[in-house]
């Protein structure tokens, strides 16, 4: 199973959405989490009638606006059970349907001030206690709390080929 993460900055662009599609196609991705999408409910679902047929997706458009954090994946590889959608973050356990290995996905896309993003952090401590098994959080954290820095993380601990 190969999962993959973007942050699109914007995915109304029909040549965008093509060129992400061709993309998961042509590296053989079956989870794609797209942050920052800026896409509204209804763009979204015109945007699974043409591209990813076949996959399905998770979002948290609800909770918060904009088109902060859609997961497209394949049905056909990967089962995958959302457990919490929040404005910051969803939390899924992930399931390759060829090895049965899974482990417990948290797709971020974090707030820009620090006082918002103390929700985040609290939730990924209390989500943190809660997995017997392997742990994948990556996304738009803005920044670690300790390290200062931007981009992904994954929990100290390590994957295996899945």
């Amino acid at each position: 199973m190969r999962v993959a993460f973007w942050n699109i900055r914007g995915f109304h662009l029909p040549l965008k959405q093509k060129g992400v599609e061709d993309l998961a196609t042509k590296k053989e991705i079956s989870l794609l989490a797209v942050l920052e999408t800026k896409l509204s409910i209804a763009g979204l679902e015109a945007f699974m009638r043409r591209r990813f047929r076949g996959w399905k997706q998770v979002n948290n458009f609800a909770s918060h606006g904009g088109g902060r954090i859609l997961i497209l994946y394949d049905p056909l590889k990967i089962q995958l059970d959302t457990l919490e959608v929040l404005p910051q973050i969803i939390h899924c356990r992930v399931i390759c349907k060829v090895s049965s290995e899974s482990f417990l996905g948290s797709f971020v896309y974090g707030f820009h001030s620090i006082v918002a993003r103390r929700s985040l952090w609290e939730n990924l401590k209390h989500w943190g206690g809660y997995s017997d098994g392997a742990v994948a959080a990556d996304g738009g954290f803005q920044q670690y709390p300790e390290a200062g820095g931007a981009g992904g993380w994954c929990g100290g601990v390590t994957l295996p080929d899945v």
